[in-house]
């Protein structure tokens, strides 16, 4: 249940970082520094120019997203992990991948523990005949 509840939120995650503004990635380039030339240049600018989006629809959600998000409210465990898998590199998708398929391993084998585990019981256990 927790695999899948962090799944929800990769799709937000990945869209979050496709709307990292210039200033977001210079913040982070120079270590989130606020002081020197270029924080100064900025401030500075910032009093003279503002910057507004036009036309600025709600972002369409990707088609891999929106199979992700579907298969995760489904609780298809298997195919959400398959299809990170097929996108491209992320290290928090990756990392959600990698424990989505270790547990998908941890179930195989229960369920084959279980399989095989009955298979034994049923061995064990001698008909009743009926009165």
């Amino acid at each position: 249940a927790q695999l899948l509840a962090d799944g929800r939120r990769l799709p937000r995650f990945a869209a979050k970082a496709a709307r990292a503004t210039d200033a977001d990635i210079t913040a982070q380039a120079d270590g989130g520094a606020d002081d020197g030339l270029w924080s100064s240049l900025l401030d500075g600018l910032s009093s003279f120019v503002t910057l507004q989006r036009t036309n600025n629809p709600t972002p369409a959600i990707p088609p891999a997203d929106q199979a992700l998000q579907a298969a995760l409210s489904a609780g298809q465990l298997a195919r959400a992990a398959a299809l990170v898998a097929g996108m491209a590199p992320d290290p928090q998708r990756d990392a959600w991948r990698a424990a989505a398929e270790a547990r998908l391993l941890v179930d195989s084998i229960l369920a084959d523990m279980v399989v095989a585990l009955t298979g034994d019981l049923a061995r064990l256990v001698t008909p009743v005949e009926g009165p």
